[in-house]
């Protein structure tokens, strides 16, 4: 698709994000064992619309293959509704749009996770707190884990149901032990499932310095469909069929330090995939300082990451990075909060393939507004 023709399209957009909302409430960033995050006992229904814009410059360079250099630019907005009954009911809806300068027929050799043009429904899902401790989610909806870029890109909304049970130790330590099952679709490839398993402890919550650690289990099933789709990506495939079976072992570990204008966070990222003999380890580490998210807030990031063959499902890891597996690589990046409703961020991307080793650049600029 041209640029004019985008252009033309971006009228559909505007629909989505023109008005403001009368509330603001980011869904997915919902924690319901945040000890910051509550139900407001004194309002039994309340709604709470949400918009979630992002307009993308992307160029890429040193293309595997002798590829021309790719230049182009995405819009994505997404606008829907929470609605919060009371202390033990809530749901969610929100539509999804995007454009983009590129075809939809190159998402695949691009290695995206979303097709650049579309309209579709981006997520549908009602959860229910039976006590304060045990929280359960079924439908279609950001996935409720944390997991790192290395094994899931945070664009994707998988549909299934969640159990997740939390509590408190002492004041300032909290716990969480989560587990679903879901069906991930990127580029609308149907058919694979994962069901994934978390536990993680959270230390000296709310003070100064505090850390934490997450080990997650996760399995896919169904995921040959994937293969035939084209979502191989680096991972060892064959006949259309993956060579090995998923099933990744992962171990986040985490230090912050709060502060209001200059906050510091380092994570170490740790992935096995216990199912493959070679080729199976893959590691992430990343630094950040400041928050873009605070108006006038500056952020300044660093992340490098080794992803063996088989390590991760190449088909759902984020696709900020050009490459999902057999590679390594650097990603800096500047951001800075422009106000309380809008932020930019430029980062760039060196990555080196396994075999051969090719050297490929990518610059990404973002322009990001929530209400």
């Amino acid at each position: 698709m041209t640029t004019a023709a985008v252009l033309l399209r971006l009228p559909l957009l505007a629909l989505l994000w023109a008005a403001p909302p009368l509330a603001a409430q980011d869904a997915a960033a919902a924690d319901p064992f945040d000890p910051q995050f509550e139900f407001d006992d004194a309002v039994p229904a309340a709604w709470q619309p949400f918009v979630d814009l992002r307009l993308r410059g992307d160029h890429v360079q040193g293309l595997p293959g002798g590829r021309d250099d790719l230049d182009r630019l995405r819009a994505r907005t997404r606008a829907g509704t929470r609605f919060v009954a009371g202390e033990r009911w809530s749901a969610a809806v929100a539509v999804e749009a995007a454009l983009g300068t590129d075809d939809n027929a190159d998402n695949i050799i691009n290695n995206d996770v979303e097709v650049s043009d579309d309209l579709n429904l981006d997520q549908v899902w009602v959860a229910f707190q039976a006590t304060p401790a045990l929280r359960l989610q079924a439908g279609k909806a950001p996935l409720p884990m944390q997991l790192s870029p290395m094994l899931w890109d945070a664009d994707l909304r998988p549909t299934g149901v969640a159990l997740a049970l939390g509590g408190t130790r002492g004041l300032t330590d909290r716990w969480q032990l989560q587990a679903g099952w879901f069906a991930p679709d990127p580029l609308d490839a149907g058919g694979a499932r994962v069901g994934i398993v978390q536990g993680a402890w959270h230390w000296n919550e709310g003070a100064a310095w505090g850390g934490g650690a997450v080990l997650t289990g996760l399995r896919f099933e169904s995921i040959d469909t994937l293969a035939r789709a084209g979502l191989g990506r680096g991972n060892a495939v064959a006949g259309g069929r993956y060579a090995t079976a998923y099933e990744p072992l992962d171990l986040q570990l985490y230090l912050r330090r709060r502060d209001e204008r200059w906050p510091l966070l380092f994570n170490l990222d740790l992935v096995r995939n216990t199912a493959a003999d070679s080729e199976r380890d893959g590691l992430r580490a990343s630094a950040i300082v400041g928050d873009r998210n605070r108006a006038g807030g500056w952020e300044f990031g660093w992340a490098w990451e080794r992803i063996q063959r088989d390590a991760v499902l190449a088909a759902v890891n984020d696709d900020d990075w050009w490459f999902h597996s057999r590679m390594r690589g650097h990603m800096p990046w500047l951001g800075v909060g422009l106000d309380s409703t809008w932020s930019l961020r430029l980062a760039g991307f060196v990555e080196t393939r396994d075999a051969p080793r090719e050297r490929t650049r990518r610059l990404l600029l973002d322009v990001e507004a929530r209400w």
